[in-house]
Protein backbone atom coordinates (compact mmCIF):
# COMPACT_ATOMS: atom_id res chain seq x y z
CA UNK A 1 0.00 0.00 0.00
CA UNK A 2 1.34 3.44 -0.89
CA UNK A 3 1.74 6.18 1.68
CA UNK A 4 0.80 9.74 0.71
CA UNK A 5 1.91 12.88 2.53
CA UNK A 6 -0.17 15.89 1.58
CA UNK A 7 -2.65 18.51 2.68
CA UNK A 8 -6.41 18.70 2.38
CA UNK A 9 -5.85 22.37 1.45
CA UNK A 10 -3.79 21.43 -1.65
CA UNK A 11 -5.70 20.93 -4.90
CA UNK A 12 -3.06 18.51 -6.22
CA UNK A 13 -3.33 16.40 -3.07
CA UNK A 14 -7.13 16.45 -3.28
CA UNK A 15 -7.03 15.41 -6.95
CA UNK A 16 -4.62 12.57 -6.21
CA UNK A 17 -6.75 11.31 -3.32
CA UNK A 18 -9.87 11.63 -5.49
CA UNK A 19 -8.29 9.44 -8.17
CA UNK A 20 -7.09 6.88 -5.65
CA UNK A 21 -10.58 6.72 -4.16
CA UNK A 22 -12.37 6.51 -7.54
CA UNK A 23 -10.10 3.69 -8.70
CA UNK A 24 -10.19 2.02 -5.26
CA UNK A 25 -6.42 2.07 -4.82
CA UNK A 26 -5.54 1.50 -1.15
CA UNK A 27 -3.35 4.15 0.43
CA UNK A 28 -2.43 5.64 3.77
CA UNK A 29 -2.92 9.41 3.87
CA UNK A 30 -0.86 11.58 6.20
CA UNK A 31 -2.15 15.16 6.37
CA UNK A 32 0.84 17.41 7.10
CA UNK A 33 -1.50 20.06 8.49
CA UNK A 34 -3.26 17.85 11.01
CA UNK A 35 -0.49 17.83 13.63
CA UNK A 36 3.13 18.81 14.15
CA UNK A 37 4.40 15.19 14.09
CA UNK A 38 3.12 14.72 10.52
CA UNK A 39 4.62 18.05 9.43
CA UNK A 40 7.98 17.23 11.05
CA UNK A 41 8.05 13.81 9.39
CA UNK A 42 7.30 15.37 5.99
CA UNK A 43 9.96 18.07 6.45
CA UNK A 44 12.49 15.42 7.41
CA UNK A 45 11.82 13.61 4.12
CA UNK A 46 11.85 16.90 2.21
CA UNK A 47 15.24 17.79 3.65
CA UNK A 48 16.90 14.51 2.61
CA UNK A 49 15.11 13.12 -0.49
CA UNK A 50 16.69 14.00 -3.86
CA UNK A 51 13.31 14.34 -5.58
CA UNK A 52 12.78 17.66 -3.76
CA UNK A 53 15.81 19.47 -5.23
CA UNK A 54 13.94 21.31 -7.98
CA UNK A 55 10.88 21.96 -5.81
CA UNK A 56 12.99 23.67 -3.16
CA UNK A 57 14.79 25.75 -5.81
CA UNK A 58 11.50 27.23 -7.03
CA UNK A 59 10.04 27.67 -3.53
CA UNK A 60 7.47 24.88 -3.80
CA UNK A 61 6.24 22.58 -1.04
CA UNK A 62 6.38 19.23 -2.81
CA UNK A 63 3.05 17.60 -2.06
CA UNK A 64 1.66 15.14 -2.55
CA UNK A 65 4.69 13.05 -1.65
CA UNK A 66 4.23 9.41 -2.56
CA UNK A 67 6.02 6.50 -0.93
CA UNK A 68 5.67 3.44 -3.10
CA UNK A 69 5.45 -0.09 -1.72
CA UNK A 70 9.22 -0.48 -2.03
CA UNK A 71 9.76 2.66 0.09
CA UNK A 72 10.88 4.83 -2.82
CA UNK A 73 9.85 8.48 -2.39
CA UNK A 74 8.55 10.31 -5.43
CA UNK A 75 6.68 13.37 -6.56
CA UNK A 76 4.49 13.62 -9.64
CA UNK A 77 1.11 12.13 -8.84
CA UNK A 78 -0.12 12.44 -12.43
CA UNK A 79 2.85 10.49 -13.78
CA UNK A 80 2.43 7.91 -11.00
CA UNK A 81 -1.18 7.26 -12.09
CA UNK A 82 -0.09 7.03 -15.70
CA UNK A 83 2.60 4.49 -14.82
CA UNK A 84 0.12 2.27 -13.00
CA UNK A 85 -2.24 2.44 -15.97
CA UNK A 86 -4.84 4.87 -14.67
CA UNK A 87 -6.38 7.71 -16.65
CA UNK A 88 -6.26 10.70 -14.30
CA UNK A 89 -9.33 12.71 -13.44
CA UNK A 90 -8.77 16.37 -12.61
CA UNK A 91 -11.46 17.36 -10.15
CA UNK A 92 -10.06 20.26 -8.10
CA UNK A 93 -7.07 21.59 -10.06
CA UNK A 94 -6.59 22.64 -13.63
CA UNK A 95 -4.17 20.79 -15.89
CA UNK A 96 -0.61 22.00 -15.54
CA UNK A 97 2.67 21.26 -17.31
CA UNK A 98 4.29 19.67 -14.28
CA UNK A 99 2.97 17.46 -11.54
CA UNK A 100 4.29 19.86 -8.94
CA UNK A 101 2.42 23.05 -9.87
Amino acid sequence: MIKVYGSKMCSNTRDFKYNLDVYKIPYEFIDINSNLRNLKDFLSYRDKEKCFSRIKEVGGIGIPLIFEDDGKARLGWQKYLEEVGIKKILHFAEECDTDEC
